[in-house]
C-alpha cells in the first residue's frame, strides 16, 4: 500500500464520523506520526502503536562473518537496528487470514 492509498483509506473511514476532516489533515497527521516515531526511536526510545505493535532500537554486537565467495573471515561491526514486535491483535488477525 502506498502513502496515497493509505491517506485515501484513512480519509474515507474517518470522514464517516468526522466529515470536516480533509485529505490534507490526514496527510499532516501521518507525516507528524512518522516524525514522532523517527524522533523517538532514533533517540533510543521505543514506541507502541496500539493493536499494531512496538518499534524499538536494538543493538547488534560485532561478530565474525564469512565472505561467501572466498570463504574468508570478515569482521562485521556492531550496529543498531530497528526491531518491530507485532501486537497480539495483529498476530491474531494475520493468523486467522492464513488459516482460512
Amino acid at each position: 500500500m502506498t502513502k496515497t492509498e493509505l491517506i485515501a483509506i484513512v480519509h474515507n473511514l474517518a470522514s464517516i464520523e468526522h466529515p470536516e476532516l480533509s485529505k490534507k489533515s490526514v496527510t499532516a497527521l501521518l507525516d507528524t506520526l512518522s516524525e514522532v516515531i523517527t524522533a523517538t526511536v532514533s533517540g533510543g526510545g521505543d514506541i507502541t502503536l496500539p493493536n499494531v505493535g512496538k518499534i524499538a532500537l536494538k543493538s547488534r554486537d560485532a561478530r565474525v562473518g564469512r565472505n561467501p565467495r572466498t570463504g574468508e573471515s570478515v569482521q562485521i561491526p556492531a550496529k543498531k537496528v530497528l526491531k518491530f514486535t507485532p501486537a497480539k491483535a495483529l498476530k491474531d488477525a494475520v493468523a486467522s487470514q492464513v488459516n482460512e
